[in-house]
């Protein structure tokens, strides 16, 4: 386990664990092409502008040694 954050949105709020894969033999599927546009592994050490914002910062979390976080709340992070 990497981190767990506690997010809210408009009308939702959300309890989040990630985990960390020391290995992967399938291919990864979107399963919601209605919200995402396309899935792709990357370099954890090169993430990519165009990320969803709270899960840049899950990855970035133990690297600030943090393990864990909220977002989307008032007064924090922008959702």
């Amino acid at each position: 386990m990497i981190g767990v954050m506690h997010r809210k949105n408009i009308d939702s709020e959300w309890i989040d664990v990630f985990l960390t894969a020391s290995s992967w033999q399938r291919e990864i599927v979107n399963k919601e092409p209605h919200k995402c546009e396309e899935l792709f592994w990357h370099n954890a050490n090169k993430l990519p502008a165009n990320m969803v914002p709270f899960v840049r910062k899950v990855i970035e979390m133990p690297r600030n040694g943090m393990w864990f976080a909220s977002f989307g709340w008032p007064g924090k992070d922008p959702a």
